[in-house]
């Protein structure tokens, strides 16, 4: 089955001494640059001759959606809400399509931030035509874009996707867990540290955006600013910012609805410490039982101390992440 997904980004540590929560269908925690060489594919046709898999760029947020989006809701994967109009921001040449006799029947994601980084995300075949190669057409087409001098980032499920991936030159790194969380259960999880801690925490629009963004920077490693001023203020997200006694960012986080089934995903949410992470989780939970929206929420755990928290929170393990 051709299906390589990743909920949004990657990100990795300046310092090493941050706790970050990264998102998925949405991010990775990157501390080493491998570079991938890949040869651009060719169009694919099948041994009869009558058929012909070519592959193109996405062009416009319409497509992003119609082809894209679509895709992934009928996996399952329930995408955020407004994910291609950001998405179409960070990369307007992030998304491809691949179409058998100009049917659509494939599609990829491959971000690219700057010149030395990208992020894979999903790569899904209709499953009418699977097993056929065109999964691997499209990927390939996809890294490729990256340029060899990119190195690249990926989250997928483990066992078989994680033994793919090596064969392409991916190295895992760091493993995880998608957790799902009941609101009023997780509430009661946070420990006495989300109390007691000295920070505040603000509003988006209470903050300023230029050093929030340059903290994210700092943390993510690559600047993604186009793209972040379209996430954190998306239609119906919730976004926190953490300010510590003198006044600096340590840290922030973004839930946002999903596209179909009722409920939010969190990511990224990145913090200097595991007191912060608690305390931008405790008032996003907060928030939404004020308006009284009980609906699950969902986090990407890929770090060791991401999993344990959501553990203490008591979410419901989904699957596991490398």
């Amino acid at each position: 089955m051709a299906l390589f997904v990743l909920r949004g980004h990657a990100a990795r540590s300046s310092s090493g001494r941050r706790f970050a929560f990264a998102n998925i269908r949405h991010e990775f925690y990157q501390t080493q640059r491998n570079r991938l060489f890949v040869v651009a594919n060719k169009p694919y046709t099948s041994f009869s001759g009558t058929e012909q898999f070519k592959i193109r760029s996405i062009t416009t947020e319409k497509e992003f959606k119609s082809i894209v989006i679509t895709a992934l809701v009928n996996e399952g994967w329930g995408p955020g809400l407004k994910d291609a109009e950001c998405f179409m921001a960070c990369d307007p040449t992030a998304g491809f399509v691949g179409e058998l006799n100009g049917k659509p029947i494939a599609c990829t994601t491959m971000a690219k931030y700057g010149d030395s980084f990208a992020v894979g995300g999903c790569c899904i075949v209709n499953r009418k035509y699977r097993g056929r190669g065109y999964g691997k057409e499209i990927f390939d087409a996809a890294v490729a874009s990256a340029k060899p001098s990119r190195s690249i980032g990926i989250i997928t499920g483990l066992s078989l996707m994680e033994e793919i991936h090596k064969l392409y030159g991916f190295h895992s790194q760091f493993y995880g867990a998608f957790f799902v969380f009941n609101i009023q259960t997780a509430l009661a999880g946070f420990s006495e540290l989300s109390k007691t801690s000295p920070v505040k925490i603000k509003r988006i629009d209470e903050v300023n955006l230029e050093a929030l963004l340059m903290y994210d920077t700092a943390v993510f490693g690559f600047e993604r600013h186009a793209f972040l001023k379209k996430w954190l203020r998306m239609t119906g997200s919730h976004a926190r910012v953490a300010i510590d006694s003198e006044g600096s960012i340590v840290g922030y986080t973004v839930a946002r609805p999903m596209f179909v089934q009722k409920g939010y995903k969190i990511g990224p949410l990145f913090a200097d410490s595991e007191p912060v992470a608690e305390k931008l989780l405790k008032a996003v939970f907060q928030e939404l039982l004020r308006q009284q929206d009980t609906a699950p929420v969902a986090i990407d755990a890929p770090t060791e101390k991401a999993t344990k928290l959501c553990e203490r929170l008591q979410g419901k393990r989904s699957f596991e992440l490398v």
